[in-house]
């Protein structure tokens, strides 16, 4: 009896261990599956002559070098696999805060070679995305304030939102394009303030429009690393969607 007890114990933990890929959630095996493409992808990069690529954002802007054409597009992809254990959970755990990471290592380090590399980071992206809005929906909407309540949302945002103004002025230094990054930056930092003094409607309302405007008006990349902006785009969104139905 004691025999059956340990072994029920045994498989129990072996059960839910992250490292066995009979147990990865969804999210996992598209993350690994996407990963592998766009390993695929990176490979023949390097072995044919290709002039079409999709660049990532260090690619993009340090052209004197071809490291982030040929070698950091392989440690960002390293990075995600190494994510793997952590996303093995439920949904509104660590999984969120990964997405969050997977969207910013592909903005800032994944190139893509081929039209399999496209497909590739088109299905990570896109998956990081649902995850992330359908978490929102559960802390926002369903008020579960699980991982983080709306509050540490928006501020987590804002924060990608900062760190991207930052890295901005490092590479172009301070343009006016960066005076226009400020306006929104504070903008959104007052929206985030009356919500804090419950006044939901009308930061929600403030902070929707300036990541509208952002993301569609003005010709401006400060998306947050391509996940800051879409963070507070959403959570704004649900806010107002919040506020209107509670009255």
């Amino acid at each position: 009896m004691q025999n059956m007890s340990k072994k029920h114990k045994f498989n129990s933990n072996y059960k839910y261990n992250p490292l066995d890929p009979r147990n990865w959630t969804l999210f996992c095996k598209v993350v690994v599956i996407s990963s592998i493409l766009l390993i695929i992808d990176w490979i023949l990069g390097l072995n044919i002559q290709i002039e079409s690529i999709e660049l990532s954002f260090f690619a993009e802007n340090f052209t004197d070098t071809d490291f982030f054409i040929k070698i950091f597009p392989l440690v960002a992809l390293i990075i995600i696999l190494v994510l793997i254990p952590f996303l093995n959970k439920d949904m509104d755990e660590s999984p969120f805060f990964g997405a969050i990471i997977i969207k910013v290592i592909l903005y800032l380090g994944s190139c893509q070679y081929t039209i399999l590399g496209k497909i590739g980071e088109f299905i990570l992206s896109l998956s990081c995305s649902i995850l992330i809005v359908v978490v929102l929906v559960f802390i926002i909407l369903i008020e579960t304030e699980e991982p983080i309540n709306k509050i540490q949302v928006l501020i987590f945002g804002l924060i990608l939102l900062i760190v991207h103004l930052i890295i901005n002025i490092f590479i172009f230094s301070w343009r006016f394009e960066e005076t226009w990054g400020l306006i929104f930056i504070l903008t959104i930092l007052a929206g985030i303030l009356l919500i804090q003094r419950n006044l939901s409607l009308i930061g929600g309302l403030l902070i929707f429009i300036i990541t509208i405007i952002i993301d569609y008006i003005i010709a401006y990349d400060l998306n947050g690393l391509d996940a800051g902006l879409e963070l507070l785009k959403f959570a704004s969104l649900f806010i107002v969607i919040s506020s209107v139905g509670s009255r």
